[in-house]
């Protein structure tokens, strides 16, 4: 409001002055002029700079007096001021219609300077709601994500205590059976009672050496777990031949136990993998096949371009709702009423290092019924292409 009074007052005040100030101007360069004709269109400037630069009244205004002064000094009779000849007419008609239709211009020229301003005004104000928004938005979004991580380090902690609370219970129990067992087998030989019965004394010394390789066996997989939960397979893979790595496995199972029973059959090939690691699957799954009854039977075979791995025994088997689940931790099927009891309870951590160990390689264990009664474990590898050294 302020600022439109001023230029107002600016405007009338420029209007009032600027005529009389260009009659003492032209008065002062020709002091004896006295025809109008030339000098009417300074005044028809000066009418149109203030109707163009302040609008319809100052312009009227300014125009008024322009025609006054013209005629009053440079229209006979000098020095009156008097409208009678068509002239003087003519001179006053041209300052107003000049006036009005440049300041009629000039006020919609304003009007639309206004509306421009106030639009860009909204477009500024619009711009800026708009990056506050923005900003809020993104702020949300570094929220959210930050919710994100704070949400999964939070699991991340919850299944890691849920993991310590299960680890605790499970090798607590593991741990107590064969710990009962050696000690209490062992104060049995302390017994002068028991000592004189060599009998007893060969049970108990094969149940305290039973017992004691169980617990090195748990203690194994237990360390052998945590290395490869903290991702320390160490793989070196290179190409392993199929049948010789199955034949490796069936030595050592028949090197423990002679009375043992495996057959190796299938076809050569080269799969892409850690030896060692590859071993350690193979010994796990006849471990765990050899707890059940005799006879365990290995094979190989490609399929879709990889190569798979079998350990297949005629032991109970595995229930349909527990296929998945014997690859968790500390999982263990009881045979129920099967008339093929387990010949010794394992750690539960075996089939789930094989799984760890076979995915570390780039693989995938399986479980499935074997056809005529039995367990049937299968894993697959990716073959090794000997023209490249890589798969």
């Amino acid at each position: 409001m302020g600022k439109w009074f001023r230029q107002a007052a600016a405007g009338y005040l420029l209007a009032l002055v600027a005529p009389p100030l260009l009659t003492v101007a032209v008065l002062r360069l020709h002091p004896s002029a006295t025809s109008s004709a030339g000098y009417a269109y300074l005044y028809l400037g000066t009418v149109t700079l203030v109707a163009l630069f302040f609008g319809l009244g100052p312009a009227l205004i300014s125009a008024v007096l322009s025609a006054a002064l013209l005629d009053y000094y440079f229209v006979p009779p000098l020095g009156r001021l008097s409208v009678q000849s068509s002239q003087d007419i003519g001179n006053l008609a041209l300052f107003i219609v000049a006036a009005a239709v440049v300041g009629l211009l000039a006020v919609a020229r304003q009007r639309q300077e206004d509306r421009a301003h106030r639009l860009a005004e909204s477009l500024q104000r619009s711009n800026r709601e708009l990056e506050r928004k923005r900003e809020e938005a993104e702020e949300g979004r570094r929220t959210g994500v930050e919710l994100a991580r704070v949400s999964a380090r939070v699991e991340a902690l919850a299944d890691a205590d849920r993991m310590k609370s299960e680890l605790l219970a499970n090798v607590s129990h593991e741990l107590r059976t064969p710990l009962a067992a050696i000690v209490g087998m062992s104060s049995a030989l302390s017994d002068p009672a028991t000592a004189a019965h060599a009998y007893q004394v060969r049970q108990y010394a094969e149940t305290i050496n039973s017992e004691g390789q169980h617990l090195a066996r748990l203690v194994g997989d237990l360390l052998e777990m945590a290395s490869l939960e903290a991702g320390g397979a160490n793989l070196r893979l290179d190409a392993v031949a199929s049948l010789e790595a199955l034949e490796s496995a069936a030595d050592r199972a028949v090197n423990l136990n002679p009375s043992a029973r495996v057959g190796v059959a299938g076809e050569h090939f080269l799969v892409l993998a850690d030896d060692g690691r590859l071993q350690g699957v193979l010994r796990n799954l006849v471990d765990n096949a050899a707890r059940y009854g005799l006879p365990i039977d290995l094979g190989c075979h490609q399929q879709a371009g990889r190569g798979v791995f079998e350990v297949a025994d005629r032991g109970p088997g595995v229930p349909a709702a527990e296929a998945e689940a014997i690859f968790e931790r500390f999982h263990q099927v009881r045979s129920g009423g099967s008339p093929q009891p387990r010949l010794q309870a394992g750690s539960g951590l075996g089939l789930a290092i094989c799984k760890r160990l076979v995915e570390s390689m780039d693989g995938r264990i399986w479980y499935s019924d074997r056809p005529g009664g039995g367990a049937l474990f299968s894993f697959e590898l990716p073959l090794y292409r000997s023209d490249s050294g890589e798969r």
